[in-house]
């Protein structure tokens, strides 16, 4: 039963959905009524016309609405945000307006580039508060100038919330970021109390997110009453433009488990991935597995036998993640293994193939989504591959059908530049 205190705004595309992600011609920014320096910005970046979802938000953010908005990733959902909320931010004010959470640093990061890119006209300060570096210097930043948005993790908010490092009196947007993410339990008790520091009575919030799950809507729900909701997905077109090809690899390593057995499987599961590339010529490929341990035996076998490779985890300190992504971005290494880590908001241009060596657990099939929604991005065509065993074929089909997408056993010849 639908929630009654939600407001829907769905669109649900015509009878071509390639056109999901894609903008659309017949909108023009300039009918968003936008301040000219924000417009100018948004032309500097590229952005000629809006993206479906950027037409269905930005109006809906620059009115003071709150928002539930679902979108597949790569379908324009930051640029969305990003210009709403500047429209509403008010540059004689020089007071913090605008809170962005998000779950990792990379995303926040991120975000705040692109806020700097698209306000880089307008009178608007915006500041990166993150962990991973020194909580001083964060302070400083806070001191040195008005800020009237800031951008940042959950932790590092909070405490400089708590702190009263960040002036709380007049902020009246928040903005969540990977909602779903942000509604589990590592992070729901650090995003309450952000809400708690804030004036709910004149608070606009705004969720946006690849993926909803049934417990992370109603937590939502017991935050904010009545908002918009704009759904760009439905079960035919979440992985709309991506071709998802498969490889099962059987049970040869099945019987009783050990520790061993499972390593033995995973390098031959790399040393498949290998001989599927061989003699391809390299686009830039993102590889997933879930576990940081595992990631790291991917790597060495990629390593060792001389491809363009290098590694991202959690365990690196916040300059080496992003001299990792900044080598992958610029194309001077071609593959970048990961964990989970990266399977959110990181946004590489150009990136149209994604590999996967295991599949995410049933409960937590959302996974699927944000790991594949990697390539594909803004229209473009994308491909996964998925390398797995007989019991992960089942649970990769049984996820890949409820969110109705299609799989397809690996061509003997294929070429990732098909």
């Amino acid at each position: 039963m639908e929630n009654e205190n939600v407001r829907k705004v769905v669109f649900e595309g015509d009878d071509n959905n390639e056109q999901i992600g894609r903008v659309d011609s017949d909108t023009k920014w300039e009918e968003f009524n936008l301040k000219q320096n924000l417009l100018k910005g948004i032309y500097a970046m590229g952005f000629e016309t809006p993206s479906f979802i950027q037409k269905k938000a930005v109006p809906c953010i620059a009115s003071g609405s709150n928002i539930r908005a679902q979108a597949q990733s790569g379908t324009g959902k930051t640029g969305a945000f990003v210009v709403g909320t500047l429209e509403r931010i008010d540059d004689q004010m020089a007071e913090t307006q605008c809170l962005v959470i998000v779950s990792t640093r990379e995303i926040a990061k991120q975000i705040h580039h692109n806020y700097e890119s698209i306000g880089k006209y307008m009178n608007v300060n915006t500041i990166l508060l993150t962990g991973g570096r020194n909580r001083s210097d964060d302070v400083k930043l806070l001191n040195e100038r008005p800020n009237h948005i800031i951008v940042g993790t959950p932790g590092r908010i909070c405490d400089l919330l708590e702190d009263k490092m960040i002036k709380a009196e007049f902020i009246r947007i928040l903005v969540l970021d990977e909602a779903d993410e942000m509604c589990k339990e590592g992070f729901i008790l650090q995003v309450r109390s952000i809400y708690d520091y804030l004036n709910a009575d004149t608070l606009q919030i705004l969720f946006f997110s690849a993926t909803y799950s049934s417990e992370e809507l109603k937590t939502i729900s017991n935050i904010v009453e009545n908002p918009v909701e704009i759904d760009l997905r439905n079960d035919e077109y979440t992985l709309q433009g991506i071709k998802q090809y498969y490889v099962n690899i059987g049970n040869q390593f099945g019987g009783k488990f050990s520790i061993e057995k499972k390593r033995q499987e995973l390098i031959y599961k790399v040393h498949t991935l290998m001989h599927i590339l061989a003699g391809q010529s390299l686009c830039q490929i993102m590889v997933f597995i879930r576990r940081k341990g595992d990631a790291q035996d991917v790597y060495s076998v990629l390593d060792q036998n001389k491809y363009s490779c290098t590694l991202i985890s959690s365990e690196l300190s916040q300059e080496k993640r992003e001299a990792v992504l900044s080598n992958f971005k610029t194309g001077k290494k071609r593959i970048l293994v990961t964990s989970d880590l990266c399977k959110r908001g990181v946004d590489i241009q150009g990136l149209s193939v994604v590999i996967c060596l295991d599949v995410p657990p049933i409960d937590s099939k959302e996974d699927f989504i944000h790991r594949v929604g990697r390539s594909g991005r803004y229209g473009r065509r994308g491909v996964a591959l998925h390398i797995v065993n007989d019991f992960e074929f089942q649970n990769l089909n049984q996820i890949s059908e409820s969110f109705g997408s299609t799989l397809e056993a690996l061509p003997k010849t294929f070429s990732f530049k098909e």
